[in-house]
């Protein structure tokens, strides 16, 4: 799966993701509620009906920080491609990311992105995970 993904273009790869996300974050009736555009940098919009709690997203490919994200109050979700066949979603919020990246304030750095993240981050991003998707 992870070779017909490569080849979309980038709208094809951010609506191919959203739907992963929406459908791992169901499962803990969790929901997105989509935005007709990037609003203060989201994409989307998760509600939890049990807790009534909103979450601005911006959904990426691949883990990502940057300045402009910095406290916005913003959560980053992304795909870890585990094998050709199996994401495994993180929901980060960036400026949490961004400490746990490399250490320094989100103002530090300009913008990084990791298509696969090193495993000392993914461990420590261990209680943002919310859940794997297997595609094929």
């Amino acid at each position: 799966m992870k070779t017909e993904y490569m080849k979309f273009d980038s709208r094809s790869k951010e609506a191919f993701n959203t739907a992963q996300l929406g459908a791992v974050l169901a499962r803990g009736q969790e929901y997105l509620l989509p935005l007709r555009f990037d609003s203060n940098g989201a994409d989307v919009l998760a509600y939890n009906p049990a807790t009534n709690g909103t979450r601005a997203i911006q959904v990426k490919s691949r883990a990502t920080i940057d300045a402009k994200y910095r406290g916005r109050n913003l959560w980053i979700a992304f795909p870890h491609w585990v094998s050709a066949n199996q994401q495994d979603w993180y929901v980060v919020p960036h400026d949490t990311l961004t400490k746990l990246w490399d250490g320094r304030s989100p103002s530090a750095i300009g913008p990084q992105h990791a298509g696969t993240p090193p495993k000392k981050l993914l461990d420590a991003l261990a209680d943002f995970r919310v859940g794997s998707v297997a595609l094929g």
